[in-house]
């Protein structure tokens, strides 16, 4: 019996084409891919930003640009991750945890470009897609940060207000959510809650595409309408804005979001990647005021499993 499957499998391996580019078989094992499970650039998505990349240098933190992600291999284990800010002349070590976490940074000049890549190595030798990861680079020392801070405040103060007209004239048409699903659920936000209070703290501005990537901190007070009692929380979340005419206008926002809180499934694109687990507030379906951990809130839980109620 063993000699026949032997002649089997001589027999299949004979029958590939001599000419044929495929990869080589290796029964019961399959190619090791490398890859990373999150990339970000000064706190936002690295595959948001699209090739080309403009920084600027009022907003970064000590003045330098900071990388950081995950990398993973199906297989076997990550050796290292280097990173080059020269178009691969040089590359640089980055600082690598044994989960695979790394963080590269390093300080731009202003009005110079930097092409970046990223290269995971695995134990066995074998990397990545290299030349997926090339991202250009400009420093500039414009200050767009005031546009984006004075849109936030306008934002936050119509909704402090409880006015969706105010609210939604900040908001671009081509919203990456449903406008319209952002309004109702901003005005049932105004039923939900009363005295609204929210303080933020921008921690980058960077832009790329026409967009405005914003990336920040915030603390937030209200009171529930049903009961009166006061609710608080804080956290990490980005906007996007389309930088226009009429200056910076919202594109689209990720939980944990700061407005819209009654539909943030509908509203939101997309959840921040953060180390901490912050609780946040929540409403469901039935208008009751939940407060849940943001890892346990958006990622797979159903709606109100993860849920607890604080009232």
């Amino acid at each position: 019996m063993n000699m026949l499957r032997y002649f089997i499998v001589i027999t299949l391996l004979a029958l590939l084409p001599a000419t044929s580019q495929a990869k080589w078989w290796i029964f019961g094992q399959s190619e090791n891919e490398i890859s990373t499970k999150y990339l970000y650039l000064n706190g936002v998505s690295y595959d948001e930003l699209g090739d080309k990349v403009t920084v600027y240098r009022e907003t970064l933190e000590n003045g330098q640009i900071v990388l950081r992600g995950k990398a993973a291999t199906s297989s076997s284990a990550v050796g290292s991750v280097q990173v080059s800010s020269n178009n691969k002349e040089s590359w640089e070590k980055a600082r690598k945890s044994s989960d695979g976490s790394f963080e590269y940074s390093f300080r731009p000049e202003a009005g110079k470009t930097y092409v970046l890549f990223v290269k995971t190595i695995d134990t066995t030798g074998k990397s990545n897609d290299v030349d997926a990861t090339r991202k250009e680079i400009s420093i500039s020392d414009q200050n767009i940060t005031a546009l984006v801070r004075q849109a936030i405040a306008e934002l936050i103060a119509a909704y402090r207000a409880e006015d969706p007209a105010r609210f939604m004239a900040m908001v671009s048409e081509d919203f990456a959510a449903d406008p319209s699903v952002l309004d109702r659920a901003v005005r049932k936000d105004f039923s939900a809650f009363d005295n609204i209070d929210i303080t933020y703290t921008i921690n980058n501005v960077t832009a790329a595409n026409g967009k405005i990537y914003t990336s920040f901190t915030f603390s937030r007070k209200l009171t529930s309408s049903r009961n009166g009692q006061t609710l608080r929380d804080m956290g990490a979340s980005e906007f996007i804005f389309a930088l226009g005419e009429k200056g910076p206008l919202v594109f689209s926002m990720k939980n944990p979001l700061l407005f819209g809180l009654s539909d943030a499934s509908e509203v939101a694109t997309g959840t921040v990647n953060s180390a901490e687990n912050s609780a946040v507030i929540k409403i469901d379906s039935s208008g009751n005021v939940l407060i849940a951990p943001v890892n346990e809130t958006y990622n797979g839980g159903g709606e109100d499993i993860w849920f607890h109620q604080i009232w």
